[in-house]
């Protein structure tokens, strides 16, 4: 997974994204991850085509055609991220949703307060954490997300490291946020949450409410 998040291709790709979250674009972009999980799947000729062709079917409020300068560089950065053996493919797709959730986090965040794949680790009460895909951790609160491309991919073990570090967090005085992060709508990321128990303090963020996470829960306890 550091190799997929260090892979230029991934970069370009959430960079792109970020300027664009809750976009048109940006949803067929995600359903073109969660679709094709090789360059060789049913129509991923006929998708990527697609999204190059975006701007020429998008119309502003004056029937006008908008240009998306950013469908042409963000397919072929496609193109050089699905060039790989499956497993490798599989791990860029999955590092897109978790840098560009780090981005959005780390975004309103201070220096060194937002990490990617972080433990937390309390040696007082001898707990340590599974790796948190994206963590922030300041003098008074604490935030945890499990990044995933599909909801499917929540798993039990997931929702328990995140529920168990609210716990944690909470008993040690820290206010607290834990969520999972999906390229599906965050009805469908909840209904699968409920699939496993106690996770009601999990929160939900999908294409629907992905922007959110640029803004902190705990601004008003923030100087």
């Amino acid at each position: 997974m550091q190799d997929a998040l260090a892979n230029r291709h991934v970069k370009i790709i959430v960079d792109i994204l970020l300027q664009c979250v809750a976009d048109d674009f940006f949803i067929l972009v995600s359903q073109f991850l969660k679709k094709h999980g090789q360059n060789t799947s049913t129509g991923f000729l006929e998708d990527l085509q697609a999204l190059r062709l975006y701007s020429q079917r998008r119309l502003d409020e004056q029937g006008q055609f908008i240009h998306v300068s950013q469908s042409d560089e963000i397919c072929k950065a496609l193109e050089g991220l699905y060039n790989g053996t499956q497993i490798a493919v599989n791990f860029r797709r999955g590092a897109i949703a978790e840098l560009l959730a780090y981005e959005l986090v780390r975004s309103r965040c201070q220096d060194n307060e937002c990490q990617g794949n972080h433990r937390f680790i309390k040696r007082s009460n001898r707990y340590e954490s599974d790796q948190v895909d994206v963590a922030v951790l300041s003098e008074i609160y604490v935030e945890g997300y499990t990044c995933k491309l599909k909801s499917t991919g929540i798993m039990s073990e997931d929702c328990t490291n995140l529920s168990t570090l609210s716990e944690v967090a909470d008993e040690l005085g820290y206010l607290v946020h834990v969520g999972a992060i999906c390229f599906d709508n965050s009805k469908m990321i909840r209904q699968r949450l409920r699939r496993f128990p106690a996770t009601e303090m999990i929160m939900p963020y999908g294409l629907d409410n992905l922007s959110r996470l640029r803004k902190s829960l705990f601004e008003e306890f923030i100087d």
